[in-house]
């Protein structure tokens, strides 16, 4: 069981997050008008993510909360008090959970009496189990007709991979065509992720093996190591604070003397070094913008060839029989659909 008070803020999402051997579990997102449960993607099941139960609540910002989340075996209820709860219930839940994590928005919110327990079963637990089942969803948050779409969809391709052995084959040959095309056009098909890895080995081989590299690395590290060396001078004592505190310390810092000339030529150093580095190895630094255009100009360099032809029209066969069985086998995701193609028309 974990318990913890919260308090919103100006945050529009804070989330609980649970997991273990570098895989998320659970998820439980609270936001002003309502909370719910999710959980995420494990490649391990394999699992993807799926949103569980909700519950609507209008949460004063400046208010104080206590969010309870118990967990059994393969099931999960979250609760601000008796009546207003989310439930879920997944395999991915019968894990053990080696972490946990707070996660904010770009806005504040506030925490405080983080407890983590064990429980012991309950006395009156098959009742409790009936209240929780028949309070889960008697809270609905109300949503557009696209968002409905979003999680329905989502949802629906979880359902049916772990129930429909067809659904599992329509998803499985969609990934092996896409890693075949990745092993033949790497240009075109690796992903964001997979170019960022590339250039994270590469700089690590260039540590290694290139001494000019190296130098013109350390230099950005001692013109940042400067700036921080006068920002102590001028306040020695931030130097003794804790780590979790110094850079708040330094932050202010350096709003407070960030227009002295001393300061200002600091920056200027490392700005400079910081220039040479990328302006020498710009391999180094590839934004998403260029990876994206430089996957479209190799796109364009080899679309008329006939074998790729060949497998972009095989794969994108492939998606639609994936896609196609989803809306076939969910009624509700296909009622979805047509409302909002209907309101396109309009």
């Amino acid at each position: 069981m974990i318990r913890f008070d919260f308090q919103l803020q100006k945050a529009k999402d804070i989330r609980l997050v649970t997991g273990g051997s570098g895989h998320y579990n659970a998820v439980i997102h609270i936001r002003p008008d309502h909370f719910y449960v999710q959980t995420a993607l494990d490649e391990t099941g394999p699992y993807f993510s799926y949103r569980h139960g909700e519950c609507a609540f209008d949460f004063d910002p400046d208010r104080w909360y206590t969010m309870t989340v118990e967990f059994i075996g393969d099931e999960l209820v979250a609760h601000v008090d008796r009546d207003h709860l989310a439930y879920a219930k997944h395999p991915i839940l019968d894990k053990e959970r080696g972490y946990f994590a707070f996660q904010v928005d770009d806005s504040p919110a506030a925490f405080d009496n983080v407890q983590i327990l064990r429980a012991a079963k309950h006395s009156r637990q098959d009742d409790n189990r009936k209240h929780i089942l028949a309070l889960s969803g008697s809270h609905p948050v109300e949503k557009s007709v696209v968002e409905q779409f979003a999680i329905q969809k989502s949802n629906a391709h979880e359902w049916l991979y772990q129930r429909h052995e067809a659904y599992r084959d329509l998803v499985k040959r969609v990934d092996q065509l896409d890693e075949e095309n990745k092993k033949l056009y790497p240009e075109v098909f690796r992903t964001h992720k997979e170019f960022q890895k590339e250039v994270s080995k590469l700089r690590k081989e260039l540590h290694e093996e290139d001494p000019v590299y190296k130098e013109t690395l350390f230099a950005t590290f001692r013109a940042e190591r400067a700036i921080e060396a006068f920002l102590i001078e001028q306040q020695p004592d931030v130097a003794d604070v804790p780590d979790s505190q110094r850079k708040a310390q330094l932050e202010r810092l350096r709003r407070k003397h960030q227009k002295r000339p001393e300061y200002l030529k600091l920056v200027a150093a490392r700005e400079a070094a910081q220039q040479k580095l990328e302006q020498d190895y710009p391999q180094l630094f590839l934004t998403n913008q260029q990876i994206s255009e430089r996957k479209a100009k190799n796109w364009k360099a080899i679309q008329k060839d006939p074998e790729f032809k060949k497998r972009i029209d095989l794969r994108a066969a492939a998606y639609r029989a994936q896609q196609d069985y989803l809306f076939e086998h969910d009624a509700k995701l296909a009622e979805l659909r047509e409302l909002i193609e209907r309101a396109k028309k309009k």
